[in-house]
């Protein structure tokens, strides 16, 4: 699971993805993601989204980008998603 209890639907899963992207970003690239994944847990993302700052980046904002234009190009090449099912990831939200 990459979201934890925090986020309870996808309103708050459209609006919660900014936090995070916008934390990285001030964050060197290569900055390993050990170093800030209690900050990304209190903002209701789990392990899984990268292993570095900039990979943590890329996929909060392939996600950011899938919730606010959904189509199957952008699902196909979203990295986490490409070989599992949407229900997987966001089992929780209503």
């Amino acid at each position: 699971m990459l979201i934890n209890e925090r986020i309870q639907n996808q309103q708050q899963l459209s609006e919660q993805v900014k936090l995070p992207l916008e934390f990285v970003s001030d964050r060197p690239d290569s900055e390993s993601y050990d170093k800030f994944r209690f900050k990304l847990q209190e903002m209701g993302f789990e392990a899984g989204w990268g292993n570095t700052a900039s990979r943590v980046r890329e996929s909060l904002a392939m996600l950011d980008e899938l919730i606010d234009e959904p189509d199957d190009g952008a699902l196909e090449q979203f990295p986490l998603l490409s070989n599992w099912s949407q229900t997987l990831i966001f089992p929780r939200l209503k």
